[in-house]
């Protein structure tokens, strides 16, 4: 005995024998009629029972985001890929029972949700100097894990087909060395492919990761700053289906809240149309292909609106922003504007009496104190001398000084009296000189030049530059619409100018009049404003590369966008308090002329609407190129995409 499940050796034959253990095999074209389910072999249970698995997992799918169709041939070719590696790993084990292992390629060929594989292998006994030759017999079922498709494989049922033996031994020392080295070697064989799996690779993130500088192309911005997003396909679900033609895995990225799993029949004929028939509508809603359609080559399909979903999700976290610089110029005055300051009406000119002098001011001051300075308080009594001889002496020096005193006090008051005559006639003087002067200044106020009663008192010059300016566009939002042919982005938009106002007045021609400016250095501002969400539909266009990737291009048109800046230079300069004009006429002050008696909004002419706060935003023509490359499975095997009218389709026949 080879063990349960292997194969008896007997009858025995001395050079050589033959082993043949029958093994059901079923095409994947069903029976044409139903078989009475009672009556179903364990291979047809298995087959009813992958097929309810199928049924269940589709059942739970939302739709059909991606399907990847390989064919027969395609299919045996990678499974044998994998196979290959196993292979040389089986090779190098170290088995007492058995040397110099040796298989074929698998012989696979595909059935209604089973797969059946031949493995011809040849092994030496070194007990026995000889050699085994027979042929593996499996029934595979496949599932789908991450980034990699799986065969569930358990070697069962072997057939060995010939030996050449030179050992001596009896029979049944040969037959018990054949068992035990058959016996070996399947139990090390699923061992090791439970170690080492038959696997397909699938490398199906085709959405790579983008960052913001390879997706964006503008003439004048530049990035200012981007996040690497990931894109990729996440399926929550992936169900194989199975058929003479190839292996098709259908996979969905959602599954359905509420599903109900009753099945009309468990027939496998019955089980086998209403699966294929579910999956073929499937793919008609949401790819616009039929399963006959798709069994047509190896390829992969990825539906639009998928796609779409995919990608809109990615984009949300790019944050791509970028920077104009100097989008205006500022090396050279950008403007500049000359303004005539005029007087009108000659009431607004001060009243002549204003040029009068203060003739009181013309007093010069005259000494009033004679009376204290002079007079006989001022000589020396003789009160208090006893002496007769001294006080005549004393009396007649007294009468002496009152004499002195009496004159010096009437030349004093004779000089005040002066003094205060020439002060009147220094007011005198004046008054009449003011009356020259007003007489004079009323006939020169007559006599100006107002023209249709304006008249033109100095001019005023105004240019400006821009040290500064810049743009900042975030791209906060792009958003492809179902079908992959616009696209919806959305921007904020941060626009900042710096400008400088340089003022000066001419020089006043008028005699009678000058005038003084109040700014005589250059004058500051900053503006600046957001604009959120400014939203921009765009077409898309699809093109291959020579590479073979499909790039989805959306390419804005040239505008021009108004901007009003929250703080315009001509109202910041309207409110500064040293805007002002300070001139005298004829030595009287005037009143000052502020800023609204300069300047008004309408003197700023259209090309310095930037004075205003106003100005238009070049908005240059924008490229942006989301990439999808080529799908890759196993090795050798590169899927290019095409577009299509619901779906994405990578095949070879795409021509790269």
């Amino acid at each position: 005995m080879l063990g349960a499940e292997h194969t008896m050796l007997h009858p025995f034959i001395k050079h050589l024998f033959s082993l043949l253990i029958l093994v059901l095999i079923t095409a994947c074209s069903l029976p044409q009629k139903p078989v009475d389910e009672a009556h179903y072999n364990a291979y047809q249970k298995r087959q009813q029972a992958n097929l309810i698995n199928a049924h269940a997992l589709f059942d739970k799918m939302e739709g059909i985001d991606v399907a990847l169709f390989l064919n027969e041939e395609d299919f045996a070719g990678l499974i044998n890929q994998s196979f290959e590696a196993f292979k040389t790993h089986f090779y190098t084990l170290d088995a007492p029972a058995y040397s110099h292992v040796h298989f074929d390629d698998m012989q696979i060929e595909l059935g209604a949700q089973m797969i059946h594989s031949r493995i011809d292998f040849s092994f030496e006994v070194d007990a026995l100097k000889g050699k085994l030759f027979g042929y593996l017999l499996t029934d595979h079922e496949i599932q789908a894990v991450k980034d990699a498709y799986r065969l569930q494989t358990h070697f069962q049922k072997i057939v060995l087909s010939g030996m050449q033996i030179q050992s001596e031994l009896d029979e049944a020392d040969q037959a018990a060395i054949i068992s035990n080295a058959v016996e070996s070697f399947l139990h090390t064989l699923n061992v090791e492919i439970i170690n080492m799996p038959l696997a397909i690779e699938v490398d199906m993130n085709v959405l790579s990761g983008v960052n913001g500088k390879d997706i964006v192309r503008s003439k004048n911005y530049t990035l200012h700053s981007a996040r690497a997003v990931n894109m990729q396909t996440k399926m929550e679900i992936i169900m194989p289906y199975i058929c003479t033609k190839g292996v098709l895995f259908a996979g969905s990225s959602q599954l359905k809240e509420k599903y109900s799993h009753e099945m009309a029949s468990t027939e496998i004929t019955a089980l086998q149309k209403a699966l294929s028939t579910k999956l073929s509508k499937a793919l008609e809603t949401s790819m616009g292909v039929n399963l006959d359609t798709v069994q047509q080559f190896s390829a992969y399909y990825m539906a639009k609106d998928y796609v779409a979903k995919q990608m809109n999700f990615a984009l949300d976290y790019m944050d791509l922003r970028l920077i104009h610089k100097f989008f205006l110029p500022s090396d050279a005055s950008l403007g500049a504007l000359s303004k005539e300051i005029t007087l009108f009406d000659k009431l607004t000119l001060p009243a002549c009496t204003g040029v009068k002098e203060n003739c009181q001011s013309k007093r010069r001051p005259c000494d009033l104190s004679c009376e204290q300075q002079f007079g006989p308080q001022s000589c020396t009594q003789c009160t208090n001398v006893p002496n007769p001889f001294e006080q005549v002496r004393c009396m007649s020096k007294l009468e002496k000084c009152k004499s002195k005193q009496a004159l010096q006090l009437y030349e004093c008051h004779k000089r005040e009296d002066q003094c205060s005559l020439d002060n009147d006639e220094l007011v005198n003087v004046c008054e009449v000189l003011n009356l020259d002067k007003v007489t004079a200044c009323e006939e020169k106020k007559a006599a100006l030049d107002f023209v249709k009663d304006s008249f033109t008192l100095t001019r005023l010059g105004l240019s400006y530059r821009v040290p500064n300016s810049y743009v900042v566009e975030r791209i906060k939002q792009v958003r492809f619409d179902e079908s992959l042919r616009g696209l919806e982005v959305k921007r904020n938009l941060h626009i900042s100018v710096d400008s400088a106002l340089k003022m000066a007045i001419s020089p006043v021609t008028h005699e009678d009049f000058n005038c003084s400016f109040g700014l005589n250095r250059e004058f500051l501002t900053h503006s600046e404003v957001d604009y959120s969400n400014e939203t921009d539909e765009m077409p898309l266009y699809a093109y291959n590369t020579s590479s073979g990737e499909l790039v989805l291009k959306a390419i804005s048109k040239p505008s021009l966008k108004s901007v009003s800046l929250n703080h315009s230079p001509f109202k910041h300069l309207m409110a500064e308090k040293q805007f002002r004009l300070e001139c005298r006429y004829q030595t009287m002050p005037m009143e000052p002329l502020g800023a609204e008696q300069m300047l008004s909004d309408k003197d700023i002419p259209a090309t310095m609407g930037l004075l205003l706060g106003h100005l238009e935003l070049d908005m240059d023509e924008e490229e942006l190129s989301f990439p999808i490359l080529p799908a890759r499975v196993g090795e050798g095997i590169t899927l290019y995409p095409t577009m299509q009218k619901k779906v994405i389709v990578f095949s070879r026949q795409a021509g790269f």
